[in-house]
């Protein structure tokens, strides 16, 4: 779930909180801009459970979404990501 930055530690006190997928172990997460943006660092928690994801790709200024991206498209960065269940760590994104 997205969420606010002060709030990203929500996931630990409400186990409604949670994201899953429908796809299996492949997650797409579309955010629309109402303007333009400049997303500096991501943080993505992981459940208290130890469900966590490993890896996050990015994508930019694509109009159609759908599981069908991590096939058809190149994502802009992969980031590996360490698990993170207190949010401290965040993880630049490139421009």
């Amino acid at each position: 779930m997205i969420r606010p930055f002060e709030k990203k530690l929500d996931h630990a006190r409400d186990n409604t909180l949670g994201t899953e997928s429908d796809y299996g172990p492949e997650l797409v997460v579309f955010i629309p801009f109402k303007g333009e943006v400049r997303v500096k660092s991501i943080c993505v928690c992981g459940a208290p459970d130890g469900m966590a994801p490993s890896k996050v790709k990015l994508y930019k200024n694509e109009e159609t979404i759908d599981i069908n991206i991590l096939e058809e498209k190149k994502p802009v960065q992969i980031i590996d990501l360490a698990e993170n269940l207190t949010g401290e760590v965040e993880y630049p994104v490139s421009q």
